[in-house]
């Protein structure tokens, strides 16, 4: 007994002494930190190095993670402060229960991510700096610089740089990621790397005063023996520590008194918290530089604003198409134009890394003696902007009203109906010019048979009407919308009903957006949507609803269609779930596709041709109404089906009503557009993959590869966060497609932020993180703004050698272009797909995968196509490929 006491007292002595030297390491590593004037940090920058951890640790065993499991909440500003032993106290709540080898490994990331942060704060002080400049030059608030311009002064201060020092120097402006990829200039390029050799250069990132081989020291040998992370560890970890156990980890801070805190004259004394000669002032101004002026030099939103308080019948609807709209913090990258944050990035990566401050102040100094524009530049550039607001608010205000006249959101309208509207205007009067009103849809649409209009084509047709009509366009538009919302009555009982459902409608569309690439979520709010619109404006009907999507299937030697039922209200999951519908079995499933149009079935027992999935139910009971509905895609083609019957309904009278039957085709509507997103999301990481699998052989030197993918943020202030999609290891070229991905907030991942600010900017970012050196590249949708972020990490490598770079450069450059086409494709009803290879004529996520290759063929293809006819034979006799 008394062995196992003093044992137990040992330990107890050894696990103190323990926690008194880690504390004294992270007393000594906070220093390591770069300080404000009263020596505290932000407490929002220690949690998210605290969060980061998990990425250093995600590939150690299961029983150091396990250590780390802890949810941590952090905080959203700047102003929260740690001093030293605050922040000993904080971190060390966290870490008590750390083997040796994983405080080691933490102390190291902590080193890491001070160094970071110092680079952070200088790069912070050049963004404000530019941030001043934009507005310098920019005294109209338009909003915007012209990009070439600013482009062409950095290539005079670049010339007149390299030709003064050979010190340091900025990046080639004529180069990419300066640049973009299509603007190069190739001879440039190679003469830049002189004759395309240039040595790696492996720069060791430095270990502060706490590097990751550094032991605790012990006091015996026999202590240390029980302490070892093999041995020892175990033991320890088995009883329970009086502080671990007790302590919170979201515990109260006190902050200190300025007594407590190291006057401003012991911080100057510290040089390694200095920064360019002067202490931190504890403030970052322009970490959220995107989101303070995502508006800055808008028009659009003042003429929407006066669009609203002109149009007050539409002006609910127009506030609520607003509030569910894209976020406006990411930009949208323009070769003519740069708003602020892409002015700031801009400059940020032309200076590169290590720019001497007095350096960034001659290129400040100089862009601003130097940029300049004309009188007649400044208006041609003022009347563009006030035309694209007018833009703008012309299709708000002809949303809301598509929105108004379709109150059960079927997502069409009747083109005889509004014209049959349109030509009592000014009691048809105009009746010749509202006829050729048609000329402005698509020759697809006005050929169809079924003759509708969706929102956009509605748009189209009446800004048409507008332009055919006598007077000014901006008179004309106003006085024709007035007369059209005017005639477009409704009861407050329709408002209310047609107000739900556009809400419930929109959580299907959410839902996709934010499902990191699942189906299950949008499945979950299509029934949520059904349930509900059943009891508020059904009868309180009891519903049953499935979703089957068309399938090839092989049948005697031939292929042939079947529906298989991939979603099912759960009552009907032993029935339905998983099941195939066959052509030859009973059931209008198969005339709702071929058809396009809704098959409506009031009473399924009279109809004797209905397939019944639940044998189980007596003949008898067997009644009820069903509605199967086409789900069509963008190229208007029909890929499944939704049901849904009140069979489950003991009521004689529960048949479905005009104004059901169209918000169903809402539904379905909704529904297609979610799963062509959702499919959109898995063809792009397919294509991605392909696009790293072809890279990874040609650049060793490029380590890893991380994806990216943007969703619209719940916390509509933030705009958006990143969907961790897919890992690719460059050793192997095999890419990881997660089936959850993790998430990242913009305030949870500052030592990432380099990845927010590329998609901010819509442009590419070469930084450090974690000691590594990473290229941020946007993928770009058709509008310009970034749907995603490629992370790739060169590690210690800093700068790719030059048939490595220029193989990176034609890569990405392939792959945007391919991205482009799918978009595209799925975008425009009009676009059909284009199938060049014979490999490409698959369906699904198969062609995506061979698409990267056909644009890489076609390029290799135009580049054979310009060589003249000695070159060509040269290249025609090698037996093996020139290197």
């Amino acid at each position: 007994m008394r062995e196992v006491q003093h044992q137990r007292a040992q330990i107890e002595s050894i696990q103190s002494q323990v926690k008194h030297e880690r504390r004294e390491v992270l007393a000594m590593q906070f220093q390591e930190w770069t300080l404000d004037v009263s020596g505290r940090i932000p407490l929002v920058l220690v949690q998210s190095a605290l969060k980061s951890f998990s990425e250093v640790i995600a590939n150690l065993p299961l029983d150091e993670k396990a250590a780390y499991e802890e949810e941590l909440k952090t905080v959203n500003t700047m102003e929260c402060m740690l001093n030293q032993k605050e922040f000993v106290e904080y971190v060390h709540a966290f870490i008590c229960h750390f083997s040796t080898d994983l405080f080691q490994e933490f102390l190291h990331h902590l080193s890491q991510c001070a160094d970071t942060f110092r680079e952070t704060i200088r790069h912070d002080i050049w963004r404000q700096m530019f941030s001043d400049l934009f507005f310098a030059c920019d005294p109209g608030k338009v909003g915007f610089l012209d990009r070439q311009r600013v482009l062409a002064l950095l290539e005079t201060f670049y010339e007149k740089t390299i030709s003064e020092t050979d010190e340091w120097q900025p990046r080639n402006p004529r180069q990419w990621p300066v640049v973009e990829l299509d603007e190069m200039d190739p001879t440039d390029f190679w003469a830049d790397f002189q004759e395309g050799v240039k040595s790696l250069e492996e720069q060791e990132g430095s270990v502060m005063a706490i590097s990751a081989t550094t032991q605790i020291s012990t006091p015996t040998e026999g202590d240390y023996h029980l302490i070892g992370p093999m041995q020892g560890q175990d033991k320890l970890d088995g009883i329970p520590s009086t502080e671990g156990s007790t302590e919170s980890h979201h515990i109260g801070l006190s902050f200190p008194t300025k007594s407590e805190a190291p006057t401003a004259e012991d911080i100057r004394n510290i040089d390694s918290h200095l920064i360019d000669g002067k202490p931190w002032s504890g403030k970052l101004l322009t970490a959220d530089l995107a989101i303070k002026y995502s508006s800055y030099g808008d028009k659009i939103q003042d003429e929407c604003n006066a669009a609203a308080s002109k149009f007050t019948d539409l002006h609910p609807i127009m506030s609520e198409i607003n509030s569910r709209g894209p976020s406006c913090i990411a930009s949208a990258f323009n070769d003519s134009a740069l708003n602020l944050p892409q002015f700031v990035q801009l400059m940020e990566t032309f200076l590169g890394e290590g720019a001497p401050h007095s350096f960034v102040e001659k290129l400040v100094s100089f862009i601003q003696k130097e940029y300049a524009e004309t009188e007649e530049e400044k208006v041609a550039l003022l009347s563009k902007v006030r035309q694209d607001a007018l833009l703008a608010r012309q299709k708000l205000v002809l949303q809301a009203l598509f929105v108004k006249w379709d109150n059960d959101g079927s997502g069409f309208l009747g083109l005889d109906e509004v014209e049959a509207l349109l030509f009592k205007y000014k009691e048809g009067m105009e009746t010749e010019v509202m006829a050729r009103g048609r000329e402005a849809l698509s020759s697809s649409q006005s050929q169809r048979s079924i003759q509708r209009l969706s929102a956009p084509e509605f748009c189209k047709y009446i800004q048409g009407v507008v332009r055919q009509l006598p007077g000014p366009d901006e008179e004309v538009f106003e006085s024709l919308v007035e007369y059209l919302t005017s005639s477009v009555e409704r009861s407050q009982a329709e408002k209310l009903r047609g107000a739900s459902r556009r809400k419930w409608l929109q959580q299907i569309q959410v839902a996709a957006e934010t499902s990191g690439g699942n189906l299950q979520p949008v499945y979950k709010a299509l029934f949520q949507a059904l349930f509900k619109d059943a009891e508020a404006h059904g009868n309180n009907k009891r519903i049953s609803a499935n979703i089957g999507l068309l399938e090839e299937s092989s049948v005697g030697g031939g292929w042939t269609q079947i529906i298989r039922y991939v979603a099912c209200t759960a009552d009907d999951t032993p029935y339905v779930l998983n099941k195939t519908l066959q052509r030859d079995m009973k059931g209008v499933s198969f005339a709702a596709v071929e058809s396009g149009i809704p098959q409506h079935v009031p009473r399924v027992q009279y109809h004797g041709h209905i397939h019944f999935w639940n044998t189980d139910r007596p003949e008898e009971e067997r009644k009820g109404s069903l509605i199967v509905l086409p789900l069509i895609d963008m190229q208007q083609r029909a890929f499944g089906t939704l049901s849904i019957d009140t069979m489950r309904d003991p009521r004689e009278r529960n048949i479905f009503l005009t104004h059901e039957i169209s918000f169903y085709q809402g539904v379905t509507n909704a529904f297609s557009a979610s799963y062509n997103h959702v499919q959109q999301i898995k063809d792009i990481l397919q294509l991605i993959s392909s696009a790293l699998a072809w890279i990874y052989s040609r650049a060793p030197n490029i380590r890893s590869i991380t994806t990216y993918l943007m969703e619209p943020s719940v916390d509509k202030l933030q705009g958006y966060v990143f969907r961790k999609m897919m890992s690719t290891d460059n050793n192997t070229g095999l890419s990881e497609i997660y089936s959850s991905p993790a998430m990242l907030r913009r305030q949870d991942n500052l030592f990432r932020d380099y990845l927010f600010k590329c998609a901010d900017s819509s442009e590419v970012i070469t930084t450090d993180a974690y000691g590594e050196r990473h290229i941020a590249v946007p993928i770009r949708n058709s509008a310009g703004r970034a749907l995603g972020v490629l992370d790739l990490s060169t590690g210690q490598c800093k700068e790719l050698p030059a048939h490595e770079y220029q193989d990176l450069q034609k890569m990405l450059q392939m792959l945007q272009e391919a991205c482009y086409e799918i978009l595209e494709e799925n975008q425009f009803s009009d676009t059909q797909k284009k199938s060049i290879l014979e490999a490409e004529r698959v369906s699904g996520h198969r062609r995506a995968a061979v698409l990267f290759h056909r644009f890489m063929l076609q390029d290799l293809r135009q580049c054979v196509s310009k060589l003249d006819h000695q070159s060509f034979a040269e290249l025609k006799s090698y037996k093996e490929p020139p290197n």
